[in-house]
């Protein structure tokens, strides 16, 4: 640890202000990162969700197809972050006499690299269901789309479901047949 600190005293200010920054990066990482899915599939429910009445309704599936989600705002900046303290660390090994240069290109470029990373692995599926709400007192029936991210129930066209809406969140539940005499 001795030979850290006197290793940073020892270094010009433009080097320890890139260490500082360094540090700082590291340290905001575990705040940039996120730690809980926010799914609103059938079977996941985000904490203000839970233990919250809502409405639910009748419906029928008229269609379903599967749509690519693009990831988080959080997990392409993560990516471009690591990836520009990887490319500031490669470019800072090179010995050149424009170093201030190669550095920052280093990160530039380490940083649209990471993000794109990012980008291609962190994607998700999502089931877009286009449903018939029954209608409701002297209403015509309602058709409405929602978009169910993974994990997510195996539904079908023709299929009867529930769809219920939590604080604006809206989810498509599968329902079994139903009873011959309803529990009143």
């Amino acid at each position: 640890m001795k030979t850290l600190i006197n290793n940073y005293r020892s270094l010009p200010l433009h080097n320890k202000v890139l260490v500082a920054v360094y540090v700082l990066v590291l340290l905001l990482m575990p705040f940039i990162i996120p730690m809980k899915a926010h799914a609103q599939a059938g079977n996941v429910y985000a904490l203000p969700q839970a233990q919250v009445a809502g409405d639910t309704y009748e419906a029928v599936v008229l269609q379903i197809s599967i749509r690519e989600v693009e990831p988080t705002i959080q997990a392409r900046a993560t990516g471009a972050g690591v990836g520009s303290i990887l490319g500031l660390g490669l470019a800072s090994q090179v010995k050149s006499q424009h170093r201030y240069v190669v550095n920052t290109l280093g990160a530039v470029l380490g940083g649209v690299v990471g993000e794109r990373v990012s980008n291609a692995v962190a994607h998700n599926v999502a089931q877009e269901i286009i449903v018939q709400l029954a209608p409701m007192k002297g209403q015509q029936p309602r058709i409405i789309t929602i978009v169910q991210p993974a994990p997510f129930d195996t539904l079908v066209p023709g299929e009867c479901v529930y769809v219920s809406t939590i604080r604006g969140a809206w989810r498509v539940i599968g329902r079994p047949a139903p009873a011959s005499t309803p529990l009143l």
